[in-house]
C-alpha cells in the first residue's frame, strides 16, 4: 500500500509532466522522509523519474538514492540482492527500455551490495562483453583435463 501523499503527489505530477525544486524538496522531505518502504513505492518513483523529462542532478541523485537504498538495505536479507529482488529489479529496471538512469541505479546497487545474485550481474554486464564460461578463461595448460 502507498501513501496517500505519494498518490497525489504522483497523480499530479504525472497529469502536469512538471516537477520543480519545491516539488522535488517536497518528495525528499516529507513524502520520502524514512525512505522508500515498498516496491510499489519504488515502482512509483521510477515512474515518475521517467515522466520528466527536464531533470536537475539533485532530482536523479535523490532517484538513485531511494532506489539503491531500498534495494540493498530496505529489505530481507540486508545487505543482498536476493533472486527475488534481482528479477523485480531486472524487470522494473528495464520497463521502457534502459536509460542512463537505470543504468546508473543498476551500477551503484552492485557497488553498494555485500553480494549480488548472479542474474542481476549478468543483467548490468555491458552487451559487448561476452559471456563465456569461467574455463574460456584460463590457458590449456591450467586445465586439468587438457591433453598434455
Amino acid at each position: 500500500m502507498i501513501r496517500v501523499s505519494l498518490r497525489f503527489f504522483a497523480s499530479r505530477v504525472l497529469k502536469t509532466k512538471r516537477m520543480d525544486k519545491g516539488d522535488r524538496r517536497t518528495l525528499e522531505r516529507v513524502i520520502f522522509s524514512d525512505g522508500v518502504r515498498s516496491r510499489v513505492e519504488a515502482e512509483i518513483l521510477l515512474q515518475l523519474a521517467r515522466t520528466i523529462r527536464e531533470n536537475d542532478s539533485a532530482w536523479t541523485d535523490f532517484v538513485v538514492a531511494a532506489i539503491v537504498d531500498f534495494a540493498v538495505w530496505g529489505s530481507r536479507p540486508t545487505g543482498y540482492i536476493d533472486p527475488d529482488m534481482a528479477d523485480w529489479l531486472i524487470a522494473v529496471l528495464t520497463e521502457g527500455g534502459a536509460t542512463a538512469l537505470t543504468r546508473r541505479i543498476a551500477r551503484d546497487i552492485v557497488k553498494e551490495a555485500h553480494g549480488v545474485d548472479r542474474r542481476f550481474t549478468d543483467f548490468i554486464r555491458p552487451w559487448w562483453l561476452p559471456r563465456l564460461p569461467w574455463s574460456a578463461w584460463i590457458g590449456p595448460e591450467q586445465r586439468s583435463w587438457a591433453p598434455a
